[in-house]
């Protein structure tokens, strides 16, 4: 539980640098959707993460900020 509680905060300390309303509380739960992921990474990289929904209807809308986030760090 300790290294997921690093993590946590490691999140919180970076999306509160970026100026973010949103704070991770569950890490696993919270990274789900894959908006607060993309914008953890976004606050971490300082790098866009393409094509994000802010609100998205569907399933695979949920996971399309996953795939942009992976695809976004694999190429630095």
């Amino acid at each position: 539980m300790l290294g997921k509680c690093i993590y946590t905060d490691w999140a919180n300390y970076y999306l509160e640098r970026a100026k973010s309303k949103r704070k991770v509380v569950d890490l696993s739960a919270d990274c789900r959707d894959g908006l607060l992921l993309a914008e953890v990474i976004e606050a971490v990289t300082s790098f866009k993460v393409p094509d994000i929904i802010k609100k998205p209807k569907t399933q695979q809308q949920m996971l399309a900020p996953s795939y942009g986030a992976v695809c976004c760090c694999s190429v630095t």
